[in-house]
């Protein structure tokens, strides 16, 4: 199904109807000043991305706790041992 793209004065007319096409698997984009400003999408499909958007968030922590990881062990001021590594993983609840 394509995305459908209305105004948002003909949003607020039509909202009965765009909520139809949501809830039958389409997608609106609603412009203001012909600029993309809000979409709609069904509720299956938002939680989808929700979910997918704090699995990102996820990985993207473990990422960061690895690249600190890499950073103390070059500078010479800190000391840090696998086990403190699993340990920061752990507390940011990122455990492997």
């Amino acid at each position: 199904m394509a995305i459908l793209t209305v105004a948002s004065v003909d949003a607020r007319l039509k909202f009965r109807d765009l909520l139809d096409t949501v809830f039958l698997g389409g997608q609106v984009v609603i412009k203001r000043n012909n600029k993309p400003t809000a979409v709609m999408v069904n509720y299956g499909q938002w939680a989808k991305l929700m979910e997918e958007n704090e699995r990102l968030r996820r990985v993207e922590d473990k990422l960061l706790a690895r690249q600190r990881y890499a950073e103390m062990k070059v500078d010479p001021t800190q000391i840090v041992t696998e086990d403190q590594y699993q340990q920061m993983l752990k507390d940011a609840g990122l455990e492997e």
